[in-house]
């Protein structure tokens, strides 16, 4: 029998927003301890399928992380939650998580090199692989299209809302 896909590891809420949320002004570069979320790295694809994303403010969301067991595809990671209506999450969920752990402080994210993955729609409504992760001092953001050939590495952590 195969070992399952995921180990499922801590529950988070994330606050409710009262504002509009716009990508390139909270994902932008910034390596200032005493300044908001460091973030050392945003890959251009990042940048051209998000940084003009505007969302709207959030109710309080209650989202999951779960650690990879084994290598898999976006298609196995999404059978194995239920689709994609069940692993999309938001930018501005993605950013509160990152902000209460701004300086690379223990939480829900993986501090440790190991990948954040998020599913989140693009300005163009494509659902994309976000990944947030910790190195050399501060966060470095990546987005991949779904389906590429590339799968996620064994201990990457992947956050949806199922």
């Amino acid at each position: 029998m195969d070992e399952p896909l995921f180990d499922r590891l801590s529950t988070v809420n994330v606050r409710a927003t009262s504002t509009r949320f716009l990508a390139k002004e909270h994902f932008a570069l910034n390596m200032d301890p005493e300044g908001k979320v460091m973030i050392s790295y945003i890959l251009d694809n990042f940048q051209h399928w998000f940084s003009e994303k505007l969302e709207e403010p959030i109710g309080e969301t209650t989202l999951c992380s779960r650690e990879l067991q084994r290598n898999a595809s976006d298609a196995a990671i999404l059978a194995e939650l239920g689709g994609e209506r069940n692993v999309e999450t938001t930018l501005t969920e993605v950013f509160s998580l990152m902000d209460s752990q701004r300086r690379g402080e223990p939480g829900i994210l993986s501090i440790n090199g190991w990948g954040n993955i998020f599913y989140i729609r693009d300005v163009s409504n494509v659902l994309r692989a976000v990944d947030c992760h910790w190195c050399d001092g501060g966060w470095n953001i990546e987005a991949s299209r779904i389906g590429r050939l590339v799968e996620w590495p064994i201990r990457d952590r992947i956050v949806s809302r199922r």
